[in-house]
């Protein structure tokens, strides 16, 4: 096994959720995957259900719950190491607004990939930055941690466009997923050309699970 390789679908397992909505998951007969909720629709975040706990005192019960909101938002970004997401919560604690990490993370170039479809998973995307497959404003990038900004151009290196158009058109054609690019991106699946138009907005993030950003970010108090 290579260094830093962990089983994908072991942290659905641990959080006991489809975290990535994958339908692999639903070709699992054993035991110890039937309590995930394996049909659980996607939710947005800032739904009236969402849970609010901050009325309850200091235990162990609403400890767990702060932990398992925090590991939600970093399991589902690949796994983002302890510090570096600190150093996000941190960076918009100013904002008084607990979603805005959210938005934060959305302008990571490996999970902006993965929304405009350039890649069937994260995991995916991450590989095609790691070759120097992607350019941003046509410099070539290797960060998948790299932060777009407003009006930052993502394309695929000529060298590799003929190889990934024939995969990103076939994911396309399979999952029809042109009309579910995210608003805040804009992109030409012709020229395989996208661009970051704006930070996206928290209640238009959609996610597989219900996210809870009061309790994610009271993990770090």
């Amino acid at each position: 096994m290579r260094k830093g390789f962990k089983p994908r679908y072991k942290a659905c397992f641990q959080l006991n959720v489809n975290l990535w909505a994958r339908p692999k998951l639903l070709k699992f007969t054993s035991s110890k995957w039937k309590g995930i909720n394996k049909k659980s629709p996607y939710s947005i975040l800032g739904q009236k259900n969402s849970l609010k706990y901050s009325h309850l005192q200091p235990n162990a019960r609403l400890y767990g719950l702060r932990l398992k909101s925090k590991q939600l938002v970093k399991k589902y970004y690949g796994g983002i190491k302890e510090k570096q997401l600190q150093k996000y919560y941190l960076s918009t604690k100013g904002f008084g607004d607990n979603s805005k990490v959210f938005s934060l993370l959305e302008c990571r170039l490996d999970i902006t990939l993965y929304r405009m479809f350039f890649a069937t998973t994260l995991f995916e995307a991450r590989q095609y930055i790691n070759h120097g497959f992607i350019k941003v404003n046509g410099i070539r990038v290797k960060q998948k941690s790299h932060l777009l900004r407003e009006g930052d151009m993502i394309s695929i290196d000529k060298k590799y466009w003929s190889i990934l158009s024939i995969k990103i058109h076939d994911l396309l054609n399979k999952t029809k997923s042109k009309a579910l690019c995210s608003p805040h991106l804009q992109v030409d699946y012709f020229i395989l050309e996208g661009f970051f138009i704006s930070m996206p907005e928290y209640s238009k993030i959609m996610y597989p699970v219900l996210m809870d950003p009061n309790l994610a970010k009271e993990y770090y108090k």
